[in-house]
């Protein structure tokens, strides 16, 4: 008989999900910047780095595109720092094979490839080398058409302007000392990485910066000057559609950072039991619960729509403005709070970065669920709101989490939802995202667990009993409609493991975001059950005090469906959350980039709302509820 060496034994294993990968540590003790500026050690970590990646490229069939990139992207870092030039292009063929986006595609390596070139005549870093990178990538640049790659050419500036490397040294000491310190004398490879990863860019990309900010100045300004300069179809316009106040009142929960309940006063549901006098009039285990409901950054119930100003360093007034820009920054936007951010954080000393951080950090949290509900509500005046505030620790170095956390968090979804039964409502907003990694590395940064595998294994338990609870409340709330927002790091929800995103039920769905063209912005998370997509870009909102700004996110896109379902309900109170989903699908269109991306199409779903109304007849669309923009 004979035995053959079948594909069994050399089949890699398939991963589906991102915590199905391997979590390691790499034996690291000491300051982070004693660590930063020994180069032996980071040779020795990037060396055992670059074993690991490819070693599971070479066990694991990883599912997931952009986890894919990260990999090879990371190992085209290690290549070059270790002169390992030759094995590049191909890395960069990989990762340009897996981009989906025509931008990305024409876009991927640029830059790279212009410094491999430079490297066939000077050594690097040499003024005579920098000159022949911005030579280079100027002609890679001006190879392809300026209105393919325009955003790609925004992005770039928008990142070259906003290095500082006293600032970017500053954040990794203090971020990452407190992971050594508690490690126990073994350290994420993550965080490892993470300081091998900032030596090299700012060894070899920083010193680039003025380079290739220079040839992306000229660059973009002289195609601005001779390109016509079309403007931009809005699909939105058309589609778009406000309700006059007759009919049927629908609640619409918003479960975010807290609202400003001043901004919507004609349009907040109202608990007739309960009184503002710190008492529990009603006895239902929530004082002052007049208009919804809050939980502080225990889970503990509290009150209040929004949460309390601390002592701030800055103002909120410029804090809205750096917190625009840094939005702005991220999805490509050219505006004057984007220039104001990049010249803060460039000329930012090092010892005043906490404080900018943290403040920034923490009015962005401040002033989001005020954003989604303005969005939620916008052109629905009988729709009524009711907040339920989940609170964020914004500090650089958080509060550890503990098991009683853990059991409150499964109390508060449970409560949380049977509230909402009780109140009536019938849409609830999420744009918030879980995952496994939040829990990890907290545990890693406190040194909670013997070593990696418990912590890990304590961080995979918490979140999934967590996940089950709150899609067991789901599945106990059948008449809502639960709309979540995809996530921002341009990945797979499914693969990421996100929740409520990753969620399958049918009365929920969750929305990617789309621009004002209908067209994949660059940031939106994607999977296999995230169908419908809205705009999330630019969309204008109310932030707490009353003025309206202009955010970015899949956090705004999935308000938009919110309000879609809630004038749906209006139209017609009778609909069913799997019919509103049904009949969203039915009329959505299809994008001109892929069939995978169904763009709503508000005015014809809230027409096929009325149309399944059983008094229904023609004159409802234009005379009792729908005026079109």
């Amino acid at each position: 008989m004979l035995f053959m060496a079948g594909p069994a034994f050399s089949q890699k294993q398939k991963i589906t999900s991102a915590d199905q990968l391997p979590t390691r540590t790499i034996a690291l003790e000491g300051k982070v910047m004693d660590i930063y500026h020994n180069d032996a050690l980071l040779d020795e970590i990037a060396n055992t780095l670059y074993a690991n990646l490819r070693g599971d490229l070479e066990t694991y069939d990883i599912q997931d595109k952009a986890t894919l990139i990260s990999y090879y992207s990371a190992l085209m870092l290690l290549e070059f720092r270790a002169k390992k030039y030759e094995i590049i292009p191909n890395r960069l063929e990989a990762i340009r094979n897996l981009e989906e986006r025509e931008e990305d595609k024409l876009t991927t390596g640029l830059a790279m490839y212009a410094q491999l070139e430079a490297l066939k005549k000077f050594p690097v870093n040499s003024a005579q080398y920098q000159e022949e990178v911005g030579k280079n990538y100027l002609k890679n640049l001006e190879a392809i058409p300026f209105e393919k790659i325009e955003q790609y050419v925004i992005n770039s500036r928008n990142r070259y302007k906003t290095l500082n490397k006293e600032v970017t040294l500053n954040s990794i000491e203090t971020q990452f000392q407190p992971f050594i310190d508690n490690a126990k004398g073994q350290v994420m490879e993550q965080i490892a990485g993470a300081i091998v990863n900032t030596k090299f860019m700012i060894e070899y990309n920083f010193t680039l910066a003025d380079t290739y900010l220079k040839v992306l100045d000229t660059y973009y300004e002289r195609n601005q000057l001779t390109a016509e300069k079309a403007e931009k179809v809005d699909i939105w316009r058309d589609r778009e559609v406000d309700l006059k106040a007759n009919g049927s009142s629908v609640t619409i929960a918003i479960w975010d950072t807290g609202v400003d309940t001043n901004l919507f006063s004609d349009q907040l549901w109202i608990n007739k039991k309960e009184k503002e006098n710190r008492k529990d009039n009603d006895k239902n285990g929530f004082v002052d619960d007049v208009h919804g409901i809050a939980f502080d950054i225990h889970n503990n119930r509290t009150s209040g729509g929004l949460q309390e100003v601390p002592k701030l360093t800055y103002s909120k007034e410029q804090l809205l403005r750096w917190t625009k820009g840094s939005m702005d920054l991220q999805s490509g936007v050219i505006s004057a709070e984007a220039e104001e951010l990049q010249e803060k954080v460039t000329n930012l000393k090092p010892e005043d970065a906490k404080a900018f951080q943290e403040d920034l950090g923490w009015f962005g949290i401040y002033v989001h669920g005020t954003h989604v509900a303005g969005i939620a509500l916008e052109g629905n005046p009988i729709a009524k709101m009711l907040y339920t505030r989940l609170s964020y620790e914004t500090s650089i170095f958080p509060s550890a989490p503990t098991e009683e956390k853990h059991l409150k968090t499964i109390k508060m979804y449970e409560d949380m939802v049977e509230y909402w039964k009780k109140a009536g409502v019938k849409v609830v907003n999420i744009s918030l995202r879980f995952s496994p990694g939040n829990y990890e590395g907290l545990l890693n940064m406190h040194g909670i667990g013997e070593d990696q595998a418990e912590r890990k294994a304590t961080a995979l338990r918490w979140f999934n009993a967590e996940k089950k609870a709150l899609e067991e409340a789901f599945k106990n709330a059948p008449d809502i409609l639960f709309i979540c927002a995809a996530g921002n790091e341009a990945n797979d929800a499914d693969f990421a493991n996100y929740y409520p995103a990753s969620l399958v039920l049918p009365n929920l769905l969750t929305v990617g975001a789309v621009d004002s063209e209908g067209k994949r912005t660059s940031f939106t998370t994607e999977g296999k059950n995230i169908k419908l997509f809205a705009n999330g870009y630019e969309v204008d909102s109310y932030v707490p005090g009353g003025s309206r700004i202009k955010f970015n996110g899949t956090s705004m896109a999935a308000p938009k469906v919110a309000n879609l379902a809630g004038k749906m309900m209006v139209a017609n109170p009778d609909l069913k959350p799997e019919q509103i989903k049904k009949i969203m699908e039915e009329t959505a269109t299809v994008s001109d980039e892929t069939d995978k991306i169904l763009l709503i199409h508000p005015r014809k779903a809230i027409e096929a709302a009325l149309k399944q109304k059983k008094d229904y007849n023609p004159s409802l669309i234009n005379e009792l509820l729908v005026t079109t923009k």
